[in-house]
């Protein structure tokens, strides 16, 4: 495999990732708000971000993941840091607030 193949099929799974992610996306924002949970999709098509809330009438959240479906990275923000998500790759939005919630 060439250096020209090797761009494109990861190319062609980043797409895959994020897809399957939108996909689900719905799903998502209703299981996290009704968890006190709030699933965003950020400016740029590929970020998302999960706020996790301690109690109903919080207005910081506790948590913060910064969520990167193409890529499959997943990052704590740094003032707001939460537990280790355990999610099995290829991970969806829909497994990431699963994992968060259960927590």
């Amino acid at each position: 495999m060439d250096f020209y193949h090797l761009q494109k099929t990861i190319k062609q799974r980043k797409q895959a990732n994020l897809q399957s992610s939108e996909d689900v996306f719905d799903e998502a924002v209703e299981f996290a708000y009704a968890n006190l949970c709030v699933l965003q999709r950020m400016p740029a098509g590929y970020h998302f971000q999960l706020l996790c809330f301690d109690g109903i009438y919080e207005t910081l959240p506790e948590y913060i993941y910064n969520l990167y479906p193409s890529t499959q990275r997943i990052y704590s923000d740094p003032k707001h840091r939460g537990p280790f998500l355990k999610v099995k790759k290829p991970w969806t939005l829909l497994d990431v607030v699963k994992a968060a919630v259960k927590l």
